[in-house]
């Protein structure tokens, strides 16, 4: 989406003015080039001025030059001199006129006077409605006519020149243009014409627009032969230096008639240095062009791509670092594409998508990070309101597997270490170690773990600890006010990074929220014998919690319990079966809760390597359970509800009444469940829709008496 706007501001033009900014300085780091060698220019100076008088000057000066140019041997003569009113003395426009015929390779300038208004078109020539040109007398011995108009760009500075002007069926060539073509003798034939570029005798030169050729200016003023007209016409100056040559002649001084100074990326120049560097631009290989729009959108959409992909995932710090150095890449590649290829990238169009794709990446991960917190809020809500233990009929010690597996588990821990007051003692002693504890209690690291839980123990509230070897967060077990207990969890479990082991400010306050119901829960089993009540509500909290991750599953597992439970009364099974499966049922999701996030909530369908993690869950889910001894009829419900009647399911590959019957039962109403709800890649099949589904994997997926079970209480109209 971003690269889609981002191209959209492109397009609509508003990196113009920045972008010529940015242009220049690519001129400017490279540096002007040097002309081409056989390139002359005869400037009227201002020392000119002082010699000869005011101009214009008699027509004779003029004539003296050219067929003094002609004799040297020079090969064109582009005269950037207007003689548009004709001589007091018309011998001298007569005597003018024959050098000019003599010679047989002057050209004379045309110009439009006024504003040129450029169509937005792919036409290659600009077409105007007035040209200025020497009288006839000259223009009939001209050998042949060129325009010298420039145009500039939006800020006032010239790069670029317009390759031909129409007016009315005549065409003229730019007066450096004109002048390359005299020199290499191309024949009409040999010039051509596509939509973004011209043809030369085989030189490809790449245009603007289809009407402008952007200029290779030349250090004309500095590097190239340069002599003034007062010299070369006193003789001074060797024909010599103008055999076989193009020879510009101009005026060169401010002030005089028609003496254009011209912004550039460098400095003022004269029109008529400005003209001589579109000559040497036309007979050199190296030709500027700017990258295609097209080209720039496909740049800035990958670009927007690839910052937004990489940096969402990754630090602040590295991100903006990763930031910069794609600006200077892109500064480096800019100028290295112009100085060696004289491509002009729309530097500032990619440098403004770096910087909007970052800043987008921080604000999504302000944004994740808020959505996030606030997940977690309402998940711990959720543990908080639908985890309340029922305080009947649970025996301590294994209360204590299944409430203590839940901190372990969910906080993402290493080792657990439990105390408990002693109500004779009023000691605090140590009634559980679980993973990496016990080791902590051999370890040079015992005393600080003590001294932290004793802390915490005094002062009552919740504390993080640190070391170099080990993590610690220690929270009190409180009761009516009073403290019952503490746990200590060791060392944070971070997947695919078995090196981190530090507890942060989030771990914390999950633990926190957590112990408060393991208080109350330890609490219960301790003061009450009657387990099988607050044990099926607490396993059924701790489903549900699961459940309660995904807005498309809540609810789930009370739906497939009751599923279940109507399957199993039609098949006529006794009480301890049917409470096997009801513990079953709410349990057999519960090894979601090692199943990463982005996982369980993906809004799409999981890809194949994604399947194979979900598809752990039955496994994680048996493993949880596995210490818990009340649990032991129930676990092989939880590992095979996924399993196929005809073998094909998994996690063992388990076939027809090696399967259990509960978790045959629990794979028809599971299936059934999943058919008839909502997922975020589709819609819930209608419920008849779902049964025809379940009859057509009878044999298959499902126990043929179980797919009959549900075939009469679906006719009974208990499942409709």
């Amino acid at each position: 989406m971003i690269g889609f706007l981002l191209c959209l501001i492109f397009l609509s033009g508003i990196f113009e003015y920045p972008e010529l900014i940015a242009i220049d300085a690519r001129y400017r780091l490279k540096g002007e080039a040097v002309p081409f060698q056989d390139i002359v220019v005869i400037g009227i100076t201002q020392r000119c001025l002082n010699q000869f008088g005011k101009f214009p000057w008699p027509r004779d000066y003029h004539a003296k030059l050219i067929d003094f140019l002609k004799d040297a041997g020079a090969k064109v003569i582009a005269m950037d001199i207007f003689f548009a009113q004709p001589s007091h003395d018309p011998s001298e426009d007569e005597a003018l006129a024959a050098s000019i015929k003599r010679a047989g390779n002057v050209i004379l300038p045309v110009f439009m006077p006024y504003r040129i208004s450029v169509k937005d078109d792919h036409d290659n020539f600009i077409q105007v409605d007035n040209l200025v040109e020497s009288i006839p007398v000259f223009t009939e011995a001209q050998a042949a006519p060129a325009h010298i108009n420039m145009i500039a760009d939006a800020d006032g500075v010239y790069r670029k020149a317009p390759v031909i002007l129409r007016y009315s069926e005549r065409i003229f060539f730019n007066l450096g243009i004109e002048s390359a073509i005299k020199f290499l003798n191309v024949p009409a034939g040999e010039i051509a014409f596509e939509r973004d570029a011209l043809f030369i005798a085989g030189k490809r030169i790449p245009l603007e627009k289809s009407k402008f050729m952007y200029i290779n200016f030349s250090a004309i003023e500095a590097k190239a032969q340069r002599f003034a007209f007062s010299d070369v016409a006193k003789g001074l100056v060797a024909p010599k230096n103008f055999k076989n040559k193009i020879v510009f002649v101009g005026q060169a001084s401010q002030g005089m008639p028609n003496a254009d100074i011209l912004q550039t990326p460098f400095k003022e120049k004269y029109g008529l240095t400005m003209q001589a560097s579109v000559a040497s631009t036309t007979l050199e290989n190296f030709y500027i062009k700017k990258t295609g729009k097209l080209k720039t959108c496909l740049w800035i959409f990958l670009l927007a791509i690839f910052i937004c992909v990489i940096m969402v995932g990754i630090k602040t710090w590295s991100s903006t670092a990763i930031s910069i150095l794609t600006f200077f890449g892109l500064c480096f590649v800019a100028a290295r594409e112009f100085i060696l290829n004289g491509v002009l990238i729309d530097f500032v169009a990619l440098a403004f998508t770096i910087a909007a794709a970052f800043i987008f990446s921080i604000l999504f991960r302000i944004r994740f990070a808020d959505r996030m917190v606030k997940t977690k809020e309402l998940e711990l809500d959720s543990i908080l309101q639908a985890g309340k233990l029922a305080s009947e009929g649970l025996k301590t010690d294994k209360a204590s597997d299944v409430i203590l597996a839940t901190l372990i588990n969910s906080v993402g821990a290493r080792g657990l270490l439990l105390r408990w007051k002693n109500d004779k003692t009023s000691e605090f002693e140590k009634t559980y170690a679980y993973g990496s504890a016990m080791a902590i209690l051999k370890s040079d690291s015992a005393g600080a773990e003590e001294r932290l839980a004793q802390n915490t123990i005094k002062t009552q509230k919740a504390a993080l600890s640190e070391e170099k070897a080990h993590s610690f967060l220690c929270a009190p077990l409180m009761l009516k006010g009073e403290v019952v207990g503490a746990v200590t969890l060791v060392d944070k479990v971070v997947s695919g990074k078995p090196n981190e082991i530090f507890f942060d400010e989030a771990d914390l306050k999950l633990f926190m929220i957590l112990t408060q119901q393991t208080a109350i829960s330890l609490e219960s089993a301790r003061l009450y014998e009657e387990v099988n009540e607050l044990f099926l509500s607490s396993i059924r909290a701790l489903a549900e919690t699961i459940d309660a991750k995904d807005p498309y599953t809540r609810g789930h597992v009370q739906r497939v319990t009751d599923v279940a439970l109507a399957i199993a009364d039609e098949m006529k099974l006794d009480e301890k079966q049917k409470k096997q499966l009801t513990v079953g049922s709410i349990l057999h999701d519960i090894g979601k809760i090692g199943i990463k996030d982005a996982v369980l909530s993906k809004p799409s369908q999981l890809t194949e390597e994604e399947k194979k993690i979900f598809d752990q869950h039955p496994d994680i889910g048996s493993k949880i359970m596995k210490p818990i001894g009340q649990l032991e009829e129930m676990i092989p419900l939880i590992r095979h509800h996924h399993e196929s009647y005809d073998g094909s399911g998994y996690p063992d590959g388990l076939k027809g009444e090696a399967i259990p019957l509960g978790a045959r039962i629990m794979a028809v109403a599971d299936t059934f469940d999943a058919m008839t709800s909502d997922r975020p890649y589709r819609k819930a099949l209608p419920r008849e829709a779902a049964k025809i589904e379940i009859n057509k994997m009878s044999g298959k997926q499902f126990d043929p008496k179980v797919v009959e079970a549900f075939d009469n209480l679906w006719e009974k109209g208990k499942l409709k």
